[in-house]
């Protein structure tokens, strides 16, 4: 909820939204699920893939959408979709290191709030799944200017198209 926030500041909404998604997969692939175990089955799993079984749990895409631009332009052969994109963010902003402080100063505010709103859409979605939730949704990474438009079917109900 607090990610959600927008008086709250990017990097504290980017930190709270990936905790969020860890909290999720600890608690719906691991304790609920059961598809990995505590331990040895999800040690140095990254937080990048940890997300990405959240995601390929709820047949939500990896990619980063085409009309985030600013966060495409992040995507090059260390940060290969949205989990990446998200984590790298994250991690700019948590750890101190000079490094990560001229990552962070080198990527747009632009980017930095498609990251966020990937991140929320990415929790929405996997709370829905949760629930078992399978209708239309309105999304907010939709690129539709007109908030009617934003209703999209839930990716897992997605029917595959017959010829």
């Amino acid at each position: 909820m607090e990610a959600n926030a927008s008086e709250i500041g990017l990097d504290t909404r980017t930190i709270m939204a990936q905790s969020a998604l860890e909290l999720i997969f600890n608690w719906w692939i691991i304790e609920r699920l059961k598809l990995l175990k505590p331990g040895r089955d999800i040690q140095g799993l990254t937080a990048a893939n940890k997300i990405r079984t959240i995601l390929a749990q709820s047949t939500i895409p990896f990619q980063v959408p085409n009309h985030f631009s600013s966060l495409e332009a992040i995507i090059d052969q260390n940060v290969s979709d949205g989990p990446d994109a998200i984590v790298l963010i994250r991690n700019a902003f948590v750890h101190s290191q000079k490094k990560n402080r001229i990552k962070i100063q080198n990527i747009s505010i632009h980017a930095r709030i498609e990251a966020i709103k990937l991140a929320l859409w990415y929790v929405e979605l996997s709370i829905l799944n949760i629930l078992k939730y399978d209708l239309i949704y309105r999304s907010r990474i939709s690129k539709a200017q007109r908030l009617n438009q934003q209703e999209e079917q839930v990716p897992w109900n997605v029917k595959a198209p017959t010829n």
